[in-house]
């Protein structure tokens, strides 16, 4: 079996250039050495829907039911 060699950036060792590939670091690395991406270093999932205005809100509004010449009670509803 014949093919290219390339030199590992991590071991220094000379592997086949097809068992290396590039890694998270921009390093050409061997099947050995790769250190896949931690998970904590992807950025976070954000709701693309948060903080989006909510359609038609309105402010709530101060009930207007009362006069103040005829105010409502609980009697009225008796």
């Amino acid at each position: 079996m014949s093919g290219p060699w390339a030199i590992c950036d991590r071991c220094g060792l000379k592997r086949r250039h097809s068992a290396c590939r590039t890694e998270w670091t921009n390093l050409f690395v061997c099947g050995t050495c790769f250190d896949p991406r931690p998970p904590y270093l992807d950025p976070p999932y954000i709701d693309p829907l948060e903080g989006a205005p909510i359609p038609n809100a309105r402010f709530e509004q101060e009930p207007v039911f009362i006069d103040e010449n005829n105010p409502v009670t609980g009697e009225d509803y008796s």
